[in-house]
């Protein structure tokens, strides 16, 4: 007996679109796609899209017909978790109010963010943070007191030290 081959045709759309497909370990353009003249039977179906976890699957093509696929692709992510001293500080990401320290933001999307730690009465610290894939980035920033001013009241001529600087007051003390 011999049998002849069949084929048919699948519809593979994803979200976000634009996934390299791979069929077989064959790449087959991106989505949305139709690809057709599949041999009948079970293959390999696989979507990349860059900052997504990959998605591998079994699909089965039927003779002469088309079968439609539509994923959502599940983004990347890692976490963060900020610390200050003094804790209390406001946390902002890429300019959003996330909470105050110390503070664990979970699932976020894997790629850079702008962190700004702000707290009354001390300068605010900025920098870029990158979020590592299933990893939790820890940071600690250390607050400094923003200068004061100081003043003080004293009967006239009286000396005072601060910092091992000597002030005298003047004659209205």
């Amino acid at each position: 007996i011999i049998s002849e081959k069949t084929y048919g045709n699948v519809e593979i759309n994803s979200e976000p679109s634009g996934a390299n497909i791979f069929i077989d370990g064959i790449e087959n353009g991106i989505t949305p796609n139709t690809i057709e003249d599949l041999e009948t039977g079970k293959h390999t179906l696989i979507l990349v899209y860059p900052g997504y976890e990959r998605l591998k699957k079994m699909i089965i093509i039927e003779e002469g017909s088309t079968s439609s696929i539509s994923e959502l692709l599940v983004p990347k992510t890692g976490a963060l978790s900020v610390l200050s001293e003094p804790i209390g500080a406001q946390v902002f990401v890429d300019d959003i109010l996330r909470g105050i320290t110390p503070l664990d933001i979970l699932e976020m999307p894997v790629k850079d963010y702008m962190v700004r730690i702000e707290l009354d009465d001390y300068q605010k610290i900025e920098n870029r943070v990158t979020i590592q894939y299933g990893e939790n980035t820890t940071k600690k920033y250390s607050l400094k007191p923003l200068p004061g001013k100081l003043n003080i009241f004293t009967s006239p001529g009286v000396t005072v030290t601060i910092n091992g600087k000597k002030y005298k007051s003047n004659p209205s003390g």
